[in-house]
């Protein structure tokens, strides 16, 4: 039978699609919602943008550095000192990914994709191939691009040049990435348990530390690093690192897809709840879902199963948050431990003249203080009964403060041991003594400072703030705390320079200790008052809001 020539055309059939074909349409689909009203140009300019910024950024930080370049005869020692901590630094990125991938990570899936796609008859290996590619990309462009910059920072001082020591530390970088992204995937494809990728990575980092120490003749992670000093010492052996690397990620990407569909789903909604929560700048609400998401647990019996009844009974505050302290997880005294060494280490690079590790270690001890402040940020987290008490909040928030400063003393103690004990010298034992209270105290201040952020910053004060310096405000909100703990160790810079004129170091590093821990005291003395000043700027902005609608 014909058709009539009169008779309307009918549409062509559109072919069916594939399951890949709709699930990557759908994925376009989701995509294209997420970035609606930006166009292709302003992403790419948006790209052009951040890329200058961070040359531009790097270039200035490498300009500040400003230390004398290591003098010839002592450029091999310096060398090799530069190998063993960046095996060190290699392990720690190993031993960090085996935990990643024993916990879920290291990718994060949609909650959709997990409950719709993952759970569809489509191989898994398949719905996972564009998340695991887009994922491993921005990882090893993100590795290449923190070596390049580590190599611009250390060519400031070593011979060589900076195309050359930023080629080798790029690639230094991108080797480093694909293997800690391929023992992610790898631990977490295998389902490895917590308790076993713990023993793993912490064998890698105690044979590095080991070579760091010279008890152990060589690590893992050697070649690794010596990729990094190429341009100084050529090593065609550390090539190897590349090939072995490339495997990890290899291995890997292919037994990935038999990971755990409940760690992903888990993993997926924490760190959802995390995005939104640093969105919101809601920091408390922050750490405590990444203690979620690892799975860290208060111990149900404490170290130590009592306490003496004079502390009970005198001082019950401190008393309750050193039962806290004592309740710490082994993962989190571990944690403390580790970054305290880093701290340390980092001291002693700053000694050995390498300014820009003081902020390191200053970033090393304020994370550190968001665990230490627990006491008082689980106060702030019941603000009804806070405010039951028969006693003023910023006194007993005050008093929260003691045990953590005690602690911290204790965790400074353990980073200047390493100092110390890296290549014992009497004046940077001397200064690490002199600086260890106030480098303590403007820890905790800062961390205290960033968890009461929280509770006290959204006033009715803040309808007065020019809407033009609200971007700048939140910055300074932000980057105040961390430079609090930073500032606590300058006086270790002002004893080096002292040492290096061959003066005693004593005299300026106790003035400046002096005017660093005067500082200190008036941060404690805000988070004491700050409830009060809070409360009276709201009541204030109040009535003359009030006024202004009784005169409309």
């Amino acid at each position: 039978m014909t058709a009539s020539p009169h008779s309307p055309a009918l549409a062509p059939v559109a072919a069916p699609l594939s399951p890949l074909e709709a699930l990557a349409r759908l994925r376009d689909e989701r995509r294209g919602r997420r970035r609606a009203g930006r166009s292709r140009a302003d992403r790419l300019y948006q790209i052009y943008v951040t890329v200058l910024l961070f040359l531009m950024g790097a270039s200035t930080v490498s300009s500040w550095v400003g230390d004398a370049v290591v003098p010839a005869d002592r450029v091999p020692a310096v060398v090799d000192d530069l190998v063993a901590w960046g095996a060190l630094v290699v392990a720690l990125v190993g031993a960090a990914a085996l935990r990643s991938g024993a916990h879920g990570g290291p990718l994060t899936i949609d909650e959709a994709d997990v409950h719709h796609v993952l759970r569809s008859p489509l191989r898994r290996r398949d719905t996972l191939a564009g998340p695991v590619r887009r994922f491993v990309g921005s990882t090893l462009g993100g590795g290449a691009l923190t070596g390049a910059l580590v190599g611009m920072l250390v060519a400031q001082r070593l011979p060589g040049g900076n195309a050359g020591w930023m080629g080798g530390g790029a690639i230094a970088g991108l080797t480093t990435a694909a293997a800690g992204v391929g023992l992610a995937l790898w631990a977490a494809g295998v389902r490895l348990r917590p308790g076993w990728a713990t023993l793993l990575g912490g064998a890698l980092v105690a044979a590095a530390a080991g070579a760091v120490a010279g008890e152990v003749p060589w690590s893992p992670t050697d070649p690794v690093a010596r990729l990094l000093v190429w341009v100084q010492r050529p090593d065609p052996p550390a090539l190897a690192s590349i090939l072995v690397a490339g495997a990890l990620l290899a291995a890997g990407v292919v037994v990935f897809p038999g990971i755990s569909i409940e760690r992903l789903h888990h993993r997926g909604s924490v760190v959802a709840q995390i995005r939104f929560a640093i969105a919101q700048r809601d920091l408390r609400t922050a750490v405590l879902l990444r203690r979620r998401l690892v799975a860290e647990l208060p111990r149900r019996h404490p170290w130590v199963r009592t306490l003496p009844r004079v502390l009970r009974r005198r001082w019950p505050i401190a008393a309750r948050d050193l039962r806290g302290v004592l309740r710490w997880p082994a993962a989190r005294v571990a944690r403390l431990a580790a970054l305290s060494v880093m701290a340390g280490l980092a001291l002693r690079g700053a000694w050995e003249g390498s300014t820009p590790l003081v902020v390191v270690a200053g970033a090393a001890w304020w994370v550190a203080g968001l665990d230490v402040v627990e006491p008082l940020a689980q106060e702030l987290d019941h603000p009804t009964r806070l405010r039951s008490f028969p006693r003023p909040e910023g006194a007993i928030l005050l008093r929260h403060l003691v045990v953590p400063t005690l602690v911290m003393l204790a965790l400074f103690g353990v980073g200047g041991g390493v100092a110390v004990a890296l290549d014992p010298s009497v004046r940077l034992g001397e200064v690490l003594v002199v600086i260890a209270v106030p480098a303590a105290v403007l820890a905790v201040g800062g961390a205290a400072l960033a968890m009461t952020a929280d509770a006290y910053g959204g006033t009715a004060a803040d309808a007065l703030d020019v809407p033009e310096l609200s971007g700048m405000r939140i910055v300074f909100r932000m980057a105040w705390p961390p430079a609090l703990a930073v500032f606590g160790l300058v006086p270790l810079l002002l004893g080096r320079e002292a040492v290096e004129a061959g003066s005693d170091p004593l005299a300026p590093t106790v003035n400046l200790a002096a005017i660093v821990t005067v500082v200190g005291a008036l941060v404690y003395a805000w988070i004491r008052h700050r409830p009060e000043i809070t409360e009276q700027m709201a009541a204030g902005s109040e009535g003359m809001f009030g006024r202004r609608e009784e005169t409309t």
